[in-house]
């Protein structure tokens, strides 16, 4: 009996051990692939793809962030976004795309779409849609520069470069030909460690969505 009870539990020992590990939460992978979720929404993982849904509750910022060391070049592709109705703010708008920040300093690279007003303070009936650069510097603040007009539905690329205290910046309509890269970090004193964003925010009530697909940070060499 002894003997039986001896390979009964070496038996169980070996099945537990051989049992399968479970497949990775989706929080795990977004994580892994993404970075980490920060931001009242929803974080929904579809393949390789993330989607940022805002709650509709009120203005949003929603971001997967990573924490990068040295020189570095990011891209990602914005593949749909929602356009943001107007009605329900002031100047209704939406960023969706990249941001570094570090040190007080940052700069965001993105899809804008904004109401604009007419000359009579009216919005116009369909908002601005553009590649938009903007910088910050805490202490004096900043402002942006419209790089591209962008066709409603239309996928974009965005790139950012950080080398040699230098930022640059980059889009992209197909993945394969790109802007010429532009400076626009040069008066910002990054740390050598820095925050690189996959982000949507809005200022509106209203449950907006962007899905990003192809999150890359490259490291470069010196």
């Amino acid at each position: 009996m002894m003997r039986a009870f001896l390979l009964a539990t070496v038996g169980a020992s070996t099945w537990a051990v051989a049992a399968p590990v479970p497949p990775p939460s989706e929080k795990e992978l977004i994580a892994k692939h993404w970075g980490k979720p920060e931001g009242e929404g929803q974080f929904e993982l579809k393949g390789k793809q993330l989607t940022l849904r805002a709650t509709g509750d009120g203005p949003a910022d929603m971001r997967v962030t990573r924490t990068v060391r040295g020189d570095f070049t990011a891209r990602v592709t914005l593949a749909d976004v929602a356009t943001p109705a107007k009605g329900d703010a002031r100047q209704p708008h939406s960023h969706a795309g990249l941001s570094i920040k570090g040190g007080g300093y940052s700069l965001s690279h993105y899809l804008l779409q904004l109401y604009n007003h007419d000359n009579n303070g009216e919005l116009y009936d369909t908002p601005q849609r553009s590649v938009w650069t903007d910088r910050f510097i805490d202490a004096q603040g900043g402002g942006g520069t419209s790089l591209k007009e962008v066709e409603q539905g239309q996928t974009v690329y965005f790139e950012v470069t950080r080398k040699d205290k230098t930022v640059t910046v980059s889009y992209s309509f197909d993945g394969k030909d790109w802007a010429a890269p532009q400076a626009f970090g040069e008066k910002l004193d990054f740390p050598d460690e820095v925050t690189v964003s996959v982000y949507l925010s809005h200022c509106t009530c209203q449950k907006l969505h962007a899905t990003f697909d192809g999150f890359t940070i490259t490291p470069l060499k010196k």
